[in-house]
């Protein structure tokens, strides 16, 4: 099965693995670094790469006009073409995985999942457009006999991942393997009245960071090393561009993604730009502004960087508690991820991946947030301000994760214990703290705040 992206065929010839780094250089070619290991997520390897010849390994994709293979059709504003989750879903997973579409539309993720043997999970926010999703993907072929659902809700809600939860359980799953998104463009298309709808947000920040929420309620249910493919394109307001793509891949990044590629996608079918060629032209030279025809399609892998710091740290405390045999550190003496969301009730930075929690029993002593890789601004700052002022009294250990130069501007928020780099050895002296706060609370003694 193939779909038909551009008219040409892309034939691999017999490859010598020869040193060719300087011709690559003379051609202006940027080769990536061999990398150290090689995970296994998809049904493509270095034996069987030449069988995959409708898989793209370049940067920018020309699509001739949207798929209408199948079932597919263009008649839901704002859906994004087949091609890309075929592409996605090809690349990255293989039959009978499980794939999740946060922002289903009319089902084009799901329907691609069907032809390719992958199961799938759809969340809509309308009723009436996750009804006809439903309708359209049963009526597609399904060779593979794989199950696909639709969920009514608001990706933004915990109720809602909860019901994903259900569906993975109910099927014997605990987690994905792959999450595309393709959520509105901000104000550009209003598909709803609905104040959730992230079309109906106030402004760019707050499109981001109700965005956002979806990222990191998604965040555990992703398997490690497995991707999240985002699209997305930008916007003009008040004659700027306002690069809302960009937007979006920084907080991204900050959730503890890695981005592993940016592609381009041609919008060469563009239905609102369709037979107004010279319209657009002229509104272009008069406005001083360039034709928006292209796409950004994000691939990030879950790398796990932000997770295998506080791992670090838990396994140093662990390590003291053997050493002196004290037997303090049990297996819910720890908590981290979506079991701390409601510390944090704006989503924005602080995503509950970058916590981690020592506790007493039910009860949170110390607090570790890694803001390493963050840029902070002032909304960063705040939020970490809300954090520390609306703690549980019982907290008495806020220690933060950052490198050097981020030191001085954190310390001196008010409720910062102590920041720590990211080395090992700082990684130490955090895990001796923190097991002195257990030592101190086990054997009924107020822990104070410690400074190394």
């Amino acid at each position: 099965m193939s779909h038909t992206f551009n008219g040409k065929e892309n034939l691999a010839d017999d490859i010598e693995y020869l040193d060719f780094e300087e011709e690559a250089q003379d051609l202006g070619i940027v080769l990536s670094p061999e990398v150290d290991e090689i995970i296994d997520i998809g049904e493509i390897d270095a034996k069987n790469w030449k069988q995959f010849q409708d898989i793209f390994t370049d940067s920018l994709w020309i699509f001739g006009a949207r798929s209408r293979e199948g079932v597919h059709s263009g008649k839901y504003h704002g859906n994004f073409v087949p091609q890309i989750p075929y592409q996605a879903i090809r690349r990255f997973t293989k039959p009978g995985d499980v794939i999740l579409d946060t922002f289903l539309g009319s089902g084009t993720t799901l329907i691609e999942a069907r032809r390719l043997g992958r199961h799938g999970i759809g969340v809509e926010l309308i009723d009436t457009v996750a009804a006809d999703a439903e309708q359209i993907i049963e009526t597609a072929d399904n060779p593979h006999n794989s199950w696909q659902v639709v969920v009514h809700g608001d990706s933004t809600s915990e109720e809602t991942i909860n019901q994903i939860r259900s569906v993975l359980q109910g099927r014997g799953r605990n987690q994905i393997q792959l999450l595309i998104m393709h959520p509105p463009y901000h104000d550009i298309i209003k598909f709803s009245d609905d104040s959730r709808d992230l079309c109906n947000t106030q402004t760019v920040a707050d499109f981001i960071e109700n965005f956002t929420k979806v990222v990191h309620r998604t965040y555990d249910l992703l398997e490690q090393n497995h991707f999240l493919v985002v699209v997305i394109g930008d916007k003009y307001s008040d004659s700027e561009w306002i690069p809302l793509g960009f937007h979006t891949m920084n907080a991204i990044q900050a959730m503890g993604y890695t981005l592993k590629s940016i592609v381009v996608k041609n919008m060469e079918g563009n239905r609102a730009k369709r037979n107004l060629q010279n319209f657009w032209r002229q509104r272009a030279f008069r406005g001083n502004y360039y034709i928006f025809k292209h796409e950004y399609v994000f691939f990030f892998q879950k790398t796990g960087k932000v997770v295998e710091r506080l791992k670090k740290v838990k396994e140093y405390v662990e390590a003291l508690d053997d050493r002196e045999e004290l037997n303090l550190i049990e297996k819910n003496s720890f908590a981290s991820g979506e079991a701390l969301s409601r510390l944090i009730s704006k989503y924005a930075r602080i995503s509950p991946s970058r916590i981690l929690a020592l506790k007493q029993g039910q009860i949170i002593k110390a607090i570790v947030v890694d803001f390493t890789d963050i840029k902070i601004t002032e909304d960063v700052k705040d939020e970490l301000r809300y954090l520390l002022s609306n703690k549980a009294d019982s907290v008495v250990d806020v220690s933060i994760l950052a490198e050097a130069d981020k030191k001085v501007m954190l310390q001196e928020i008010p409720g910062v214990s102590q920041v720590y780099s990211p080395d090992d050895y700082s990684l130490e002296l955090l895990a001796h703290t923190l097991y002195s706060i257990k030592k101190a609370t086990r054997f009924g003694q107020r822990a104070g705040s410690k400074t190394r």
